[in-house]
């Protein structure tokens, strides 16, 4: 808005040949008012687009973390999904479970969530 005024008070400035001539200070002097407010403006609005670029880049770095904790638990509980999927109906059975067989199935499920999270460590994940 000061912008517009800026540009039809210099145009009415620009005009002087059909202004008073006790007029022509006032619409230099609003000239320069609107010039000035405009500048306010300009560097108000460059300030809340900083604002807002900080706070977009830090809700940015924010899920981006988020979503490196969800990739380190999917990473690490798909093996574990596959072993238990393949063995789940199939090892509990209340009248033929075999004890040997559920412990090595429970085992190798540790083995390889531990491995998961050591390879996410070296990778830097975790």
């Amino acid at each position: 808005m000061a912008t517009a005024c800026r540009e039809l008070y210099a145009r009415t400035a620009a005009l002087k040949r059909f202004l008073p001539t006790e007029s022509q200070p006032f619409v230099d002097d609003l000239v320069d008012h609107f010039e000035r407010v405009a500048g306010i403006c300009d560097s108000e609005r460059e300030f809340l687009q900083g604002i807002v670029d900080f706070y977009q880049s830090r809700t940015s770095a924010k899920m981006n973390v988020a979503m490196e904790r969800l990739a380190l638990m999917s990473a690490v509980l798909l093996p574990l999904t596959l072993l238990s999927g393949i063995y789940g109906m199939n090892i509990i059975v209340h009248s033929r479970t075999e004890p040997a067989e559920l412990a090595i199935v429970l085992a190798s499920m540790v083995v390889v969530a531990a491995a998961m999270l050591y390879w996410a460590r070296r990778q830097g994940w975790w």
